[in-house]
């Protein structure tokens, strides 16, 4: 985004500053009390009891580095504390009164804020030197804590510690404590530059111009989702704003979306690209996700014509349409490009392609066409922006509207640009349960600059891969492998998490395609160390396999014997266990007998008993059935004998001199269990 820029010496100012204007906004106070507070503050700071408007912002400035419109400052010294009595004004110069508090209320909670963001850098700085591995010198720490405000200031400025911070405050994403502090410093920053960019904050008019937002390829990609949902996310909260900024402003005036010529061109050549791609089963133009998603799921290059037919019907729902194209050049006086613009430009950023410069500023002479040249009298007023996610777009826009000292309305600017403007001309404001925009989530800020790093890196490597092949100091082969690697490589912004974080950059802080060609020719090296060892363990595996057969030959040998053996032993035992058998069967016999005899006994014996009883107690005149009446009786008694334990507790004792008989027999070869039966 492009924000109020400040000197280097008053960044560590500002950033503490707006950390505490959004948190005295956070309690809702109201943004004109905040800025009486700060004022109120600088007063006291300066012991300022006598001083105008202008000395005012300049000790503002100096001492918060805010450098707060007079208008606005004005108006808080008289609608605020000249009304509640706390400065009265003559002759221009506003004078201190004696209800005028001197205790400098903010003095604390500024300096505790700047003690944490002190401590975030400090960690900022251990982090880099944990993964460098090396310890910072003082300049390279100034520099380090230097870029760390510019990245919340919105510079331009290309460091390789914007990739290292995005990196720190992602790998960090989990702690929301330390989220919170630093989405504290991007809100307030919101706050401040809509300040800087209203004349009236307490009665801000709805949208009063007709406006037009010109979209490039990569923007309208993220409407459609195609360059993941953090950026399709990020696109809607716009899209929404701009529908209510439309429900609010007065009968007849739009802000409508648009996309011109050029940009047709571009996505509709993108859209060819893909077609050939899958025509001729080549790889896909690394450096774009968009295109992963276009091809993906197209088996037929007609699977893509539709896709585009899609896309642009899926662009008119949205109320996305063309420009009508125009003589853009028929006044001179509007004319951006030129060759001087261009030497500038590259002048200032030498790695810009000059075909990307011209074809930019081209865009930039349409929109300046559009606005009839005006260009400083603030957005809403100039009718028209382009907006761009691309990098070197951003930067020419920046470069040419700060051109000689101004502060003019950028030609380009990138989505949260526009979502900032709005979403404070709406009224929507911070604080309560207000849901803020992902664009103004420092971490979602961070997702978004590496996967843009990382396209970039991977546009760059292809580029050095294609001219190294036609150098002929790469093969196709091992062009192959990269462009494989690099494929890997590309992440859409929510896929950077503080889990993987590490991983996922490390490439960005290499040199690519050195260190790959530096792998593959340690891997090509290995593979011939691999090859020639192959070589020996075949010849080893071969003479063992020889002995592996002479052991299996042997070993079935042995085999065999052992079976044979084992077949002998147990035949004789057999033999054995057969002429034992043989022998044993007069023990058995009078075993047999002993326990027959035994049973005969037990049984027959109460029946003796019996008869004998019935003998001995009949009487003459006994008649039968009185006998058989006694026999009845009796009988139930000898039940309770018990002989079947009786006969078994026999059985017991006659096995038990069974077997001490055979055990005297064969002691020196005891029978088994199934031997004695």
């Amino acid at each position: 985004m492009l924000r109020i820029t400040t000197s280097n010496m008053q960044d560590h100012k500002i950033l503490a500053s707006a950390a505490l204007f959004r948190k005295l906004h956070d309690n809702r106070i109201d943004i004109y009390d905040v800025l009486t507070k700060f004022i109120t503050s600088t007063i006291n700071i300066n012991s300022m009891w006598v001083f105008n408007v202008s000395e005012c912002v300049n000790k503002l400035e100096e001492d918060f580095g805010f450098n707060i419109p007079e208008a606005i400052v004005e108006t808080c010294l008289r609608k605020r504390m000249k009304r509640h009595q706390l400065l009265t004004q003559m002759e221009g110069k506003y004078h201190v009164t004696d209800k005028f508090d001197k205790s400098d209320s903010l003095g604390a909670s500024y300096r505790e804020i700047q003690d944490e963001q002190d401590f975030i850098i400090g960690r900022l700085t251990d982090y880099i030197q944990s993964r460098s591995g090396k310890v910072l010198s003082e300049q390279l720490r100034n520099e380090l804590a230097s870029d760390f405000h510019l990245y919340f200031t919105g510079a331009l400025k290309d460091c390789d510690n914007k990739i290292a911070i995005s990196e720190f405050i992602i790998k960090n994403s989990d702690d929301e404590s330390f989220t919170r502090k630093i989405n504290s410093v991007e809100e307030g920053f919101i706050i401040y530059t809509a300040i800087c960019h209203s004349s009236d904050l307490a009665n801000p008019e709805p949208w009063c111009n007709n406006f037009t937002i010109f979209l490039d390829t990569e923007i309208l990609f993220d409407a459609l989702g195609l360059n993941g949902t953090l950026r399709k996310k990020i696109f809607d909260e716009l899209y929404g704003l701009i529908t209510d900024a439309n429900y609010n402003t007065p009968k007849g005036v739009r802000i409508t979306l648009k996309y011109f010529q050029e940009t047709f061109k571009e996505f509709e050549g993108f859209f060819y690209a893909a077609q050939k791609t899958i025509e001729e089963g080549r790889q896909p133009h690394l450096a774009k996700p968009a295109m992963a998603a276009i091809i993906n799921g197209c088996h037929y290059p007609t699977d893509v014509l539709f896709k585009k037919v899609t896309f642009i019907e899926e662009l008119k729902k949205l109320k996305i349409t063309v420009e009508e194209d125009a003589d853009y050049y028929s006044d001179p006086r509007y004319i951006v490009e030129g060759t001087s613009e261009v030497s500038y430009i590259r002048a200032k950023y030498p790695e810009l392609d000059e075909e990307n410069v011209t074809n930019t500023l081209e865009i930039f002479t349409k929109i300046n066409h559009l606005r009839r040249g005006v260009n400083n009298r603030g957005l809403e007023q100039s009718g028209c922006i382009f907006l761009t996610g691309t990098n070197a777009t951003k930067k020419i826009s920046y470069l040419l509207a700060t051109k000689s000292g101004g502060n003019l309305t950028p030609y380009a600017s990138a989505t949260d640009y526009m979502t900032e403007r709005l979403w404070f001309k709406l009224s929507k404001g911070f604080g309560g349960r207000k849901k803020t925009p992902l664009s103004f989530n420092v971490v979602a800020k961070a997702q978004v600059i590496l996967s843009t790093e990382a396209g970039n890196k991977i546009a760059d490597s292809f580029k050095d891969l294609q001219k190294k092949v036609k150098q002929g100091s790469l093969s196709m082969e091992s062009a192959g492998v990269i462009v494989s690697e690099l494929r890997s490589k590309l992440y859409m912004p929510e896929d950077f998490t503080s889990e993987i974080i590490g991983e996922s950059t490390q490439f960005l802080h290499n040199d690519f395609i050195e260190d790959s060609i530096r792998n593959i020719t340690l891997l090509t090296f290995k593979a011939k160390e691999a090859e020639a060892g192959k070589n020996t363990i075949q010849a080893l595996q071969h003479q063992l396999d020889a002995s592996a057969k002479v052991n299996e030959a042997l070993e079935k040998k042995l085999s065999e014997k052992k079976q044979e053996t084992l077949e002998k032993i147990q035949k004789n035992r057999n033999s054995q266990i057969d002429t034992r058998k043989k022998s044993l069967w007069l023990y058995k016999f009078f075993a047999k007998t002993e326990f027959l005899v035994s049973s005969f006994i037990i049984y027959t014996l109460p029946l003796c008993v019996l008869a004998a009883a019935i003998i001995s107690f009949n009487r003459p005149g006994d008649t039968l059935l009185g006998n058989v009446s006694f026999i009845v009786g009796v009988i139930p008694m000898v039940s309770y004998l018990k002989l079947r334990q009786i006969q078994s507790y026999v059985l017991r004792k006659i096995r038990s001199r069974y077997r001490n008989r055979i055990s005297k027999k064969y002691n020196l070869f005891p029978l088994t269990p199934f031997e004695y039966y």
